[in-house]
């Protein structure tokens, strides 16, 4: 599947390939997902250094104080809206889920 924005449709038939071998499975999900937050948080990073005026990467103190928090408050709003998502599944996202 070399579709960046898959449908859920897609999805399902990709795992329902798998659906003998739950460790494929968790291996396609997580591996979505990693790509998916890494992605985003680099969008993050990109969004705030746009939000605070740097079009380079020279940072004074301020600056990186400026960026953590900007940066800081877009990842926490994706974090938010993922346990939102999750908690619609019925999965309670908590300190025991693992890697």
């Amino acid at each position: 599947m070399l579709d960046p924005n898959p449908s859920v449709a897609d999805l399902d038939a990709l795992l329902d390939r798998h659906r003998n071998d739950d460790a494929a499975m968790e291996k396609i999900v997580r591996g979505y997902l990693r790509c998916a937050i890494y992605s985003y948080q680099k969008h993050c990073v990109w969004r705030a250094l746009r939000h605070i005026g740097k079009d380079d990467w020279s940072f004074k103190e301020e600056d990186v104080a400026a960026l953590r928090a900007e940066g800081a408050k877009s990842i926490s709003d994706f974090r938010d809206w993922l346990i939102e998502e999750l908690a619609g599944m019925g999965i309670s996202a908590h300190t025991g889920l693992p890697n």
